[in-house]
């Protein structure tokens, strides 16, 4: 699966260009995801997941345009799904702690996002 073989790549970025590439396809690694969730592919959805997470531990310039959509998925559909494995929950949560460690300033630029974390 070729979100897999991303996720793989993203673990082991080499140069800045791999992860500028890597941002320029956000929108469609979210749309994967989304469909990852409501096919309960759990492997492909740890895999998106960590492309998220290998871009922000870079330092990759992933901006609120980029990771809104995909806090929104991942909160909404996995972190607050009771029904999701609970495996799957936490992926969802280490994400998000993920986000407002890496990345503080998205979260103020956008009320709604602050909410979803208190």
């Amino acid at each position: 699966n070729a979100l897999k073989a991303i996720s793989n790549h993203a673990a082991n970025f080499s140069e800045s260009s791999d992860a500028s590439i890597i941002v320029s396809i956000l929108p469609n690694i979210t749309q994967v995801l989304s469909e990852a969730i409501s096919e309960k592919d759990n492997d492909l959805i740890v895999s998106g997941i960590m492309v998220y997470d290998n871009l922000l531990e870079s330092g990759a310039d992933v901006n609120l345009t980029s990771l809104s959509p995909v806090m929104e998925l991942v909160m909404n559909n996995l972190a607050l799904n009771t029904d999701c494995e609970l495996s799957i929950r936490e992926v969802a949560m280490d994400f998000l702690e993920n986000v407002t460690e890496t990345k503080p300033s998205t979260l103020s630029q956008n009320a709604q996002m602050i909410q979803w974390m208190i």
